[in-house]
């Protein structure tokens, strides 16, 4: 089958006789069937007169290849048509020029891959323009922009890296001259002590200690706060290796130098055993620590009185006036290991440690069941401290106390003795004060007394929340106590008839026989 090709020469014509065998011709705009019939039978006469043997041409003398070509331009100019096309088209395109027909084998494809075309080839179709190149021209051109946008792309991402780059630098630069800075400014502070704590902490320094482990306790202790600049300092003042073990009484606003001396040159303290008995009020607790050298009682008074600490059994601690000692009652009654020479707010702390872990979660939680606060329990403990000797007393002394602060219409006052020598004996040398005296005795106050009276054990705090079950003592409000031979004896009464014939009986408070 053979392909009738009209416009070889165009874009699309060229693709199209380049990809298949196709007979050339020139327009057939408006052509009938008849004139397309002897087209092809002419091209066809032509490529048999291309096949037969040409004389050779003699020059300025036409060929007869020359002559068919003539004679075929000649019938293919009678067959073109010249429409009216303005209307619709416009001026109708020129015609394009007859191509020859090329024979079997030797299609332009063909002599294209087989290097060259015949020279008859060349010469049959003198007036054929030249074909233009499959690729067009503009090919190049957009790879030439392809190849700059992406030239521009990779300048570009160059650009914007160094950019990057020049952040991040600057970033390190920054972050490094405020370390620096942060780093000269509070190596200063910590060098010199300047405006830093007057707190008195007790720091061991172990035995055989290096000066990086020294650095280290210094710093857990709160005295130093860069311990990398206490070892070079102790390094270039040739400090390393001859610091003393020990326990040594140290401030932050001492300085390196000054706690470097101490620690080369200051003798270790001494660490000395304290019982501290259960019911013992914060006066005789302050005189005892002074006796053992452990710290002065005016140090010991101004740690326990005016300084702020942070536990959670304090918090809901009342601020009244009257209450002199704010911390009587949570001065844990205990056996205590003290350094001598030490402050009285590492003293303090102490005590209140102690009171922390002893008085546990679970006692504090049953302390909350019975509807009591941390300080009402403390209170009624310390009383219940004051007034019996023993554990099963205490319980018992406990019920009673409960009995009449449960039924405040016909028991208002707790009339105990051991609240009225309080508050006429908690003031040295000033018999308590009328103030004192209100606030505290519970034979002119109602209820419990403004604070405790005594710091009480843990016998006597957990008979607050375990009072005694005994039947007859539930029924019991009044108690008590008679030293027989020295020894204590209680007594219980359900009346106050009952409790006057005790106490008279045995010589006992108010109602004691001249």
């Amino acid at each position: 089958m053979k392909i009738l090709l009209t416009g070889a020469n165009g874009f699309v014509g060229a693709r199209i006789r380049a990809a298949a065998p196709v007979i050339c011709a020139p327009s057939l705009r408006g052509a009938e069937k008849e004139d397309i019939d002897r087209l092809i039978e002419d091209i066809q006469a032509e490529k048999q007169a291309r096949g037969s043997e040409r004389p050779p041409s003699v020059p300025g003398q036409p060929g007869p290849g020359d002559q068919l070509t003539e004679e075929r331009k000649a019938k293919v100019s009678g067959f073109r048509l010249q429409l009216d096309l303005d209307e619709e088209y416009g001026d109708p395109p020129p015609a394009d020029p007859a191509p020859a027909v090329p024979e079997a084998g030797n299609t332009p494809v063909e002599q294209e891959l087989r290097g060259t075309l015949p020279l008859t080839a060349q010469e049959d179709a003198p007036d054929q323009p030249e074909l233009e190149p499959l690729l067009p021209e503009e090919e190049p051109e957009e790879q030439k922009a392809l190849s700059q946008k992406k030239t521009k792309k990779k300048v570009k991402d160059r650009t914007t890296w160094g950019c990057i780059r020049g952040v991040i630098y600057a970033c390190i630069v920054l972050a490094l001259s405020v370390t620096l800075a942060y780093f000269l400014i509070t190596g200063g502070i910590d060098l010199t002590g300047l405006n830093k704590s007057d707190v008195v902490v007790d720091v061991v320094i172990p035995e055989g200690a290096s000066t990086e482990a020294i650095a280290r306790i210094l710093k857990d202790n709160g005295i130093i706060d860069q311990p990398l600049i206490f070892r070079l300092y102790s390094k270039v003042t040739n400090a390393d290796g001859k610091y003393q073990p020990g326990t040594f009484s140290l401030t932050p606003n001492m300085g390196y130098q000054v706690l470097i001396d101490t620690m080369k040159t200051g003798k270790p303290r001494e660490v000395v055993s304290v019982v501290i008995p259960e019911g013992f009020t914060l006066n005789k607790i302050a005189d005892r620590l002074e006796e053992n050298q452990v710290c002065t009682r005016s140090d010991f008074f101004r740690a326990a009185n005016t300084v702020m600490y942070e536990y959670d059994f304090l918090k809901d601690l009342p601020t009244d006036e009257e209450r002199i000692y704010p911390l009587e009652g949570y001065l844990f009654p205990d056996t205590y290991e003290f350094y001598t020479n030490s402050s009285g707010e590492t003293v303090v702390r102490k005590f209140l440690d102690n009171f922390n872990a002893r008085v546990d979660t679970s006692l504090k939680a049953a302390i909350k069941a019975r509807g009591m606060t941390i300080d009402q329990a403390v209170i009624l403990a310390s009383i219940i401290q004051g007034e019996a000797a023993d554990t099963d007393n205490m319980n018992k002394v406990s019920r009673v106390l409960q009995n009449r602060l449960e039924n405040p219409g016909t028991y208002p006052r707790l009339e105990c003795d051991s609240t009225s020598s309080y508050a006429k004996n908690m003031v040295p040398g000033e018999g308590g004060g009328a103030v004192f005296v209100k606030a505290y005795d519970t034979y002119e106050r109602e209820g419990l007394p403004v604070g405790p009276i005594n710091n009480p054990g843990l016998d006597a705090i957990r008979a607050v929340v375990e009072p005694s079950e005994d039947e007859e003592i539930k029924q019991c409000y009044f108690f008590a106590t008679a030293y027989i031979d020295e020894v204590p004896h209680y007594f219980y009464s359900k009346t106050y008839a009952q409790h006057k014939k005790t106490c008279e009986k045995y010589g006992i408070g108010i109602h004691a026989k001249s």
